[in-house]
């Protein structure tokens, strides 16, 4: 069975940044939407990724395509360890570029807002997330949608640094002639 192509997953993150900007605008207005704005921009950013590891499969650089949740270390493993093959040096700097250590430490900020159940076991707390009720201390229960959950800097910070992942893995995949 083939895969999702780069060019879908960029045209979906492409729309996540959009919706977002919609609902950044209107959060201005109504705070209980930032949430949902840094939802998508969350989504955004996991989707240019995946769009980046499916054009690296696409044109039979990487071994494989982008794994299909949310986790993305295997997505970044295969960023940062191209086959030394002249075709990949050709988009090396681009990717470097991707998943340098200060675009690592942004998106992992964002990404970090992906819902994961605690484990109680070991006395986590649900953790601050975009969909689901959350701790700030055990017991102590909030929705995101909570006005002051995300404050407006945040959803700001959020639509920049999705903006830059988006547009740079759109130019890994101009590279590789494989752009929407």
């Amino acid at each position: 069975m083939a895969e999702a192509p780069a060019s879908v997953w960029m045209a979906q993150a492409e729309s996540d940044m959009k919706a977002g900007a919609e609902l950044r605008a209107s959060s201005h207005l109504d705070p209980v939407l930032r949430c949902q704005a840094v939802a998508k921009y969350q989504q955004a950013v996991e989707k240019s990724i995946k769009a980046a590891v499916a054009g690296l499969r696409d044109a039979k650089i990487a071994p494989r395509g982008p794994s299909f949740d949310h986790e993305l270390g295997p997505d970044f493993e295969t960023l940062e360890v191209l086959p030394s093959r002249p075709r990949a040096k050709n988009v090396a700097y681009r990717v470097s570029q991707l998943v340098s250590p200060q675009m690592q430490s942004d998106m992992g900020r964002v990404l970090v807002l992906s819902p994961k159940r605690p484990d109680r076991s070991r006395g986590e707390i649900a953790r601050l997330n975009t969909e689901y009720p959350y701790e700030r201390a055990a017991g102590d229960w909030h929705a995101p949608a909570e006005p002051d959950s995300f404050s407006q800097g945040v959803v700001e910070e959020y639509a920049r640094i999705a903006g830059r992942t988006t547009e740079k893995c759109k130019r890994i995949l101009d590279i590789l002639e494989l752009a929407p």
